[in-house]
């Protein structure tokens, strides 16, 4: 579900001969991003932000930096008043958050401490603390979602059930139905960086 609903793919109300699709998280983002607009093709926002077009990715990816993190903080303030409860981050850029060293340019260690800290898993900005979650099922690695959980949902249309099948043999079989969407409740208190090497 995480891979479906991370997924840069346009919504579509389908047919009788066509499966509907919902927007993925990407094709909504049009306020709040940050992203590498080097490369061929350059990286773009989708055309507006109703989840009708999904996103354009650079041909070019960069790391993952703390100015980045920094400029999407920023931007979310500004366009929302809010700041992220946390940033969805694949394992590489949990990886390179953890190796941020803050404003001063240095991380300090206790001599009498003997263990080495390299993990960074809340990041204070300015504009309040934000936790570093690190996520295997994006669908795009070089994706990093800042979510703000009261206006980002999942809203289900049929919840999750069993249906038991045929057995064969000593197996047991069954089908699970699930009908579901992604509810975004304001595009602005919500962002993404694009187009890092994730």
């Amino acid at each position: 579900m995480e891979g479906i609903l991370t997924l840069n793919q346009a919504k579509a109300v389908g047919s009788s001969t066509v499966a509907r699709n919902m927007g993925g998280l990407p094709a909504w983002l049009i306020t709040n991003t940050v992203f590498n607009s080097g490369g061929t093709p350059a990286g773009a926002n989708p055309t507006d932000g109703s989840g009708s077009h999904a996103r354009t990715y650079s041909g070019t990816t960069v790391a993952l930096t703390e100015a980045n993190v920094d400029s999407l903080a920023e931007l979310m303030y500004k366009n929302s008043g809010e700041s992220p409860d946390y940033i969805l981050v694949s394992p590489t850029n949990k990886q390179a958050v953890s190796k941020f060293t803050g404003p001063a340019g240095t991380r300090f260690n206790k001599v009498e401490d003997k263990t080495l800290r390299t993990a960074i898993d809340e990041y204070e900005t300015d504009f309040g603390m934000i936790r570093i979650v690190p996520d295997i099922f994006l669908a795009q690695s070089g994706d990093v979602y800042a979510i703000q959980p009261e206006y980002l949902r999942v809203a289900y249309l049929r919840p999750f059930q069993t249906v038991p099948l045929a057995k064969t043999g000593d197996s047991d079989k069954k089908l699970l139905i699930v009908e579901y969407t992604m509810e975004v409740g304001n595009e602005k208190a919500i962002g993404g960086i694009f187009d890092t090497t994730g």
